[in-house]
C-alpha cells in the first residue's frame, strides 16, 4: 500500500503515522521497488508465488525421481529476468507519467534504462514488438508452457462451443419460432 507521503527510499519526510500498511518497513520497500521497477513491482508477489509453486512441482518431481537438474533453474531465472527487463521497459515505453502516482516512470529506473535505448534505437514500433517478443519469450522459459499446446486447448474449445451453439440453434429451432411469429 504505498503513499507519496510515506517516508521512504527516494526521499525522507517525517510524519505522525504511516499510510503503509507495512509500517515504516513497508513504506521504504513499496518506494524502492516501485521506483526500481515502477508498476512491475505489483507483479514481483505473483511471480514469486508462481516460482515457489513450479520450484515446489518440479522438486517433488525430483525427489520421486532422485534427480536433480541444475540448467532448470537457471532456465526459469533467465525467463524471470527477461520478463522483468522487458515487462518493465515495456511499461516505461507505453505508460505516460502524467496521471501516475509513482515515485519515478512507469516503469522504474530499470524500464528506463532498457526502453528508452530501445526506443531511440529502433523507434515506437520496433522497441515494442522486440520487448513484446522477449516478453513473451521469458513467460514461456519460466512458466514452461508451450505455445502449441495453448492453441490446441483453445481450439479445442473453440470447436466444443461452436458445436454447442449449433446444437442450441437445432433445439430451439428457429424456423418453428418464425412462423409462430408471422
Amino acid at each position: 500500500s504505498y503513499h507519496r507521503m510515506d517516508p521512504g527510499w527516494s526521499h525522507t519526510v517525517h510524519v505522525k503515522a504511516v499510510h503503509n500498511s507495512g509500517g515504516v518497513v513497508g513504506a521504504w520497500v513499496a518506494d524502492f521497488l516501485l521506483y526500481l521497477f515502477g508498476y512491475f513491482a505489483y507483479l514481483f508477489p505473483p511471480l514469486m508465488l508462481w516460482a515457489a509453486w513450479i520450484s515446489y512441482r518440479r522438486r517433488r518431481a525430483d525427489v520421486a525421481e532422485k534427480t536433480f537438474h541444475p540448467p532448470w533453474l537457471l532456465i526459469k531465472l533467465m525467463g524471470f529476468l527477461m520478463i522483468l527487463l522487458s515487462g518493465t521497459g515495456l511499461a516505461s515505453i507505453c505508460i505516460k507519467h502524467a496521471h501516475s502516482k509513482l515515485p519515478y516512470e512507469a516503469g522504474g529506473i530499470l524500464g528506463s534504462l532498457v526502453g528508452h535505448p530501445l526506443l531511440n534505437t529502433f523507434n515506437g514500433a520496433g522497441s515494442i514488438l522486440i520487448l513484446i517478443t522477449c516478453f513473451l519469450m521469458g513467460v514461456t522459459l519460466f512458466s514452461g508452457m508451450s505455445w502449441f499446446t495453448l492453441l490446441e486447448r483453445l481450439g479445442a474449445k473453440t470447436m466444443h462451443c461452436a458445436r454447442a451453439l449449433r446444437h442450441f440453434r437445432e433445439l430451439i429451432n428457429f424456423e418453428e419460432w418464425r412462423e409462430k411469429i408471422e
